[in-house]
């Protein structure tokens, strides 16, 4: 049996983001450094490894406070943050929420909802991780609870 119960990968250019629960729980940045270093190794690339445990992307699934109020999956994301920002800058960001797309900061978490589509919202990884200082990835609703579900298996 894999010692992985779930992973997704994106990649931009040279840059790869990796979304991976594990079984075990080991010590998270141990862990995250090995792999950076090995992938660095064995493919040549510089890359942000994000780690969620089973346990934590089951929060996260039962945590989104727009799951209630959104009957379309497709509306709704994740961004995973490889760490929790800080508060002045939160209070920062929220302050600059407009239009129709509204998120909510929560831990190393940010929920998303864009009734637009998130190909029209402002609110991308990219513009989370500028905002805040903190690595990101952004993944859809549909991605995150099929990655609670494959973790459960």
């Amino acid at each position: 049996m894999s010692r992985y119960s779930a992973a997704s990968i994106s990649v931009h250019g040279t840059r790869c983001r990796w979304q991976i629960c594990e079984r075990s729980s080991r010590i998270w940045d141990t862990r995250t450094w090995q792999r950076t270093s090995r992938i660095d190794r064995d493919l040549g690339l510089t890359i942000t490894v994000l780690l969620r445990t089973k346990a934590q992307l089951a929060k996260v699934a039962l945590g989104n406070p727009f799951a209630g109020s959104e009957s379309e999956p497709t509306k709704l994301h994740v961004t995973f943050l490889a760490d929790a920002p800080g508060r002045a800058r939160v209070r920062e960001l929220e302050a600059a929420q407009i239009g129709p797309d509204e998120f909510r900061v929560v831990g190393k978490e940010i929920y998303l909802h864009t009734p637009q589509g998130y190909g029209r919202t402002k609110f991308s990884g990219g513009y989370f991780e500028k905002q805040l200082g903190v690595a990101a990835t952004t993944r859809n609703w549909r991605t995150v609870t099929k990655l609670v579900e494959l973790a459960a298996a």
